[in-house]
């Protein structure tokens, strides 16, 4: 929430005020009996398709015990992951707890490839329609799980981490390669703006669950 605004953190996390997900869960029938492909949002079915691939990625499952409505999508993102499978360890939601410019955190990646060479990408995965306007958050949430690699391993400055959202149900991966120094230095002018938690981020307005309670945008400017 701190990547996306800082008086979201602050409603969320230190007023710790409730609201309701703005996502909307939804299957348009006509669409289904009429064979178009439907993209939509759900908490449930995110938790299932997460599930399914990390215990794929796990060995704990194969793609015959996948249900038949979501084989296309994870054998899709199982398949992306063929340049790792030979000589990287895949980590899969395994909870890590680590520093955070003097804070202890904890946060659970989605996958994670290391190798021997302490080579590291870093995966996360996202089902329903990409919005590339707001994915501060998750690219935020990737580079700490990659700061806690950093710090795990001591990694150079200038040692490269690729990271990756994938949309499952676009079958669309955006990636970028950050050094770790340049990781650290994003997360750290990220984590600065606790220190001014009435700066309001526009931009995240219209997807926002708070906006219902925020009218501090409306006449705010744009954050740096």
């Amino acid at each position: 929430s701190i990547a996306d605004c800082p008086f979201k953190f602050y409603l969320q996390n230190i007023c710790k005020i409730e609201v309701e997900n703005k996502s909307v869960d939804y299957i348009d029938q006509e669409s289904l009996e009429a064979g178009e492909e439907i993209f939509y949002s759900s908490k449930k079915r995110g938790t299932e398709v997460h599930s399914y691939l990390s215990k794929l990625f796990l060995n704990e499952m194969t793609l015959e015990d996948i249900p038949k409505n979501e084989i296309d999508k994870v054998t899709w993102a199982h398949n992306q992951s063929a340049r790792f499978q030979k000589t990287f360890e895949i980590i899969s939601e395994r909870l890590i707890k680590f520093s955070f410019f003097g804070q202890m955190i904890s946060g659970t990646p989605d996958l994670v490839f290391i190798d021997k060479n302490n080579e590291i990408i870093v995966w996360d995965f996202k089902t329903g329609i990409r919005h590339p306007n707001d994915e501060a958050g998750y690219w935020f949430q990737l580079m700490c799980y990659a700061y806690a690699y950093i710090n795990l391993v001591q990694f150079t400055p200038d040692k490269k981490i690729e990271l990756s959202l994938l949309y499952l149900d676009q079958k669309e991966v955006v990636t970028k390669v950050l050094t770790s120094n340049e990781i650290t230095q994003i997360l750290f002018t990220f984590w600065k703006k606790t220190e001014s938690l009435d700066q309001v981020n526009p931009s995240h307005c219209s997807q926002c669950n708070y906006s219902s309670i925020c009218r501090k945008g409306e006449k705010s400017s744009h954050l740096a």
